[in-house]
């Protein structure tokens, strides 16, 4: 039996092991033993009646662990991954779909990508390492989510899409067909993309407009 652990033990982190509990369901082979967090007042307490078993040194004298990274913001979520990747030769990132997502056969998904309830990813799509789709997404055909990509609860991705690494779409935002977010951007809750939208953006609206960072 393969041992699995969650880093992040917040609000994320239960919804993750959530969505592991019902992956897990049809699985004899896998199990959750518990949570990782880097706040140390949080090591001995209990989440969803699992143990919060340490920090990320935790994973150096357990490498044969399988590795969920539960961390929504992208930028933090990047600098465990590398933390991750620099303890230990070659880490088990597990990816989790849960069963109730629609996902096409012609889909591509990195490793440490977790597609949550309900999301629909459609034919020719590429998701790399360590994206985050969250609960009743649409992602339209051909679409393209680089690395360390968070896309929130239902957001709507036109065909041809592209997102960049580390871009963060706010709840309920669309983006029409073609357009690219780049690198690093945040999507606000609500917002209609109908250009491309530069590195380091962030912007909000229908349409949408940038505000200053």
């Amino acid at each position: 039996m393969s041992s699995i652990v969650i880093v992040g033990s917040g609000g994320f982190g239960m919804h993750v092991h959530q969505i592991a509990n019902d992956v897990l369901t049809y699985s004899q082979d896998d199990k959750i033993i518990g949570f990782l967090d880097e706040d140390s007042n949080r090591h001995g307490i209990e989440v969803n009646g699992l143990p919060v078993l340490g920090g990320l040194d935790w994973i150096s004298e357990n490498e044969n662990t399988g590795i969920v990274v539960a961390i929504g913001d992208p930028k933090t979520k990047k600098k465990v991954v590398e933390k991750i990747n620099k303890m230990i030769d070659k880490p088990l990132f597990e990816t989790l779909i849960h069963p109730t997502a629609w996902v096409s056969d012609r889909v591509r998904i990195g490793e440490g990508t977790i597609v949550c309830a309900g999301s629909y990813i459609n034919t020719g799509s590429e998701l790399g390492n360590h994206v985050i789709v969250n609960l009743n997404t649409t992602i339209g055909h051909d679409v393209r989510l680089k690395d360390y990509v968070t896309v929130a609860p239902s957001v709507s991705l036109a065909g041809f899409v592209t997102v960049e690494e580390g871009a963060d779409l706010g709840i309920n935002c669309t983006i029409i067909q073609g357009k690219t977010v780049g690198g690093w951007s945040m999507v606000g809750a609500g917002s209609v993309v109908i250009r491309d939208i530069e590195p380091k953006s962030k912007i909000v609206g229908n349409p949408t407009r940038v505000i200053p960072n």
